[in-house]
């Protein structure tokens, strides 16, 4: 029950801008909990990387004293990846297209995330 419901809680999110291309949720550990990713991208892999990452953007934020930690991204020329903290123990991943416009990703991000 639970994955389809976050399952559907992705589509929703991968359907509500042209801008994304993909999501993921995985737990504090690691472990995908539910992924929208496209076909032949490994969901277990993104579920790792994605808590690593947010694992050590919280560390660098404590090291750095930046106050609390918001939000990773990575920025390529085909996209960038967001990361954030999703509910108390879940990350949200989210690619997002060239060119996407982060500061109105953000709030959507926001409330996916207060869902989870």
């Amino acid at each position: 029950m639970l994955n389809q419901n976050l399952t559907s809680i992705l589509v929703e999110l991968n359907n509500s801008s042209n801008a994304i291309k993909a999501s993921a949720i995985a737990s504090a550990e690691g472990l995908t909990m539910s992924a929208q990713l496209p076909d032949g991208a490994d969901q277990g892999l993104a579920g790792a990387l994605s808590a690593a990452l947010l694992s050590m953007g919280h560390r660098g934020a404590e090291q750095f004293a930046l106050g609390q930690m918001e939000q990773i991204v990575i920025k390529g020329e085909h996209g960038q990846l967001l990361i954030t903290r999703a509910g108390t123990d879940a990350v949200l991943a989210v690619q997002s297209a060239a060119g996407a416009d982060l500061p109105y990703l953000k709030p959507t991000l926001a409330s996916i995330s207060a869902h989870i």
